[in-house]
């Protein structure tokens, strides 16, 4: 089997390849792969970056040096796995599952390992430069977690009403903030736009009804948010990632939206200054509209 007729399968609504056979210089980047069954695949040296594989399962398969970077790999069952000098750099393994997987050699460079578990995992020879540890369970069973980048919502509050405005690469883990008033922070490296070096992470926080208006947040993760009749006016969210976030009535008139992927995403009834605004180099893939239609078909970043 070769790359299309995987994706033709799965385009007709097949998801089990167990056992399938892709180790032949197979290229599957950028494949939109959500729930598909890997398990026991041999996907050596497989090519998958920018691939979304979210709730997956590939117990057992063999990813020995495969690429995998900048791939969506959350909630994936990676259990037995050999993924031995495979390429994981900026890979988002949130709440990946990894016991007992052989990562000797692989690189991690900062990859996403958020709620990530790797008890009896191998990571002898690792690159780990810049990964974010946040709630991760280690091979020894400890939990890592990232000193300066990850902290507690109520230290997070204490700090902006303090007057703090600046948390550049801020990791907040399930997040409630609900309604606060948060205007003017500044979640984002001058360099972010250059590269995705130290995103902040919001991924699931409940910002329903809060107020960013004015904000910098270019690059954020705001994966499956609750941004809900959020205040989002002159909010700065280049680049941001708004996959499976709830957008509902938020208020995104004069945001800079340039880059920003709404994957997912329900945007019913947002308000916008301009219906154009929406649509400027942003990316749609089963996205409901504001006027509540979905666009199924992924679209392009280009004007």
């Amino acid at each position: 089997m070769d790359a299309e007729e995987i994706l033709r399968w799965y385009a007709a609504g097949k998801r089990n390849f167990s056992g399938v056979d892709l180790s032949k210089g197979v290229s599957l980047e950028e494949a939109y792969l959500i729930e598909i069954n890997l398990s026991r695949a041999n996907l050596y040296s497989i090519d998958l970056r920018h691939s979304d594989l979210s709730n997956g399962n590939l117990r057992g398969a063999n990813l020995e040096e495969a690429d995998l970077s900048v791939a969506y790999l959350i909630n994936v069952d990676l259990r037995d796995t050999n993924l031995t000098g495979a390429e994981l750099k900026y890979c988002n393994l949130t709440a990946a599952d990894l016991r007992d997987a052989n990562l000797m050699g692989a690189n991690l460079s900062q990859a996403n390992l958020t709620d990530t578990n790797l008890m009896g995992a191998n990571l002898s020879g690792i690159n780990s430069e810049e990964t974010l540890f946040c709630h991760t369970i280690m091979p020894d069973s400890s939990i890592e977690n990232d000193p300066i980048r990850v902290i507690s919502t109520q230290e997070f509050l204490r700090r902006y009403a303090l007057r703090e405005r600046r948390f550049p690469g801020i990791v907040l883990r399930h997040a409630d903030l609900k309604g606060q008033d948060l205007r003017g922070i500044i979640l984002t490296h001058h360099e972010v736009l250059k590269q995705l070096k130290y995103p902040a992470h919001l991924a699931n926080a409940n910002l329903s009804e809060a107020n960013l208006s004015e904000c910098t947040l270019s690059g954020v993760n705001f994966r499956g948010a609750n941004l809900s009749d959020a205040n989002l006016y002159r909010a700065i969210l280049r680049s941001a990632d708004l996959s499976y976030a709830d957008l509902r009535g938020a208020n995104l008139v004069y945001a800079d939206m340039e880059g920003v992927d709404f994957t997912g995403a329900n945007l019913t009834g947002v308000k916008v200054d301009d219906a154009n605004s929406l649509y400027w180099r942003t990316f749609f893939r089963n996205t409901t509209m504001p006027d509540g239609k979905v666009i199924v078909e992924p679209t392009s970043y280009s004007d």
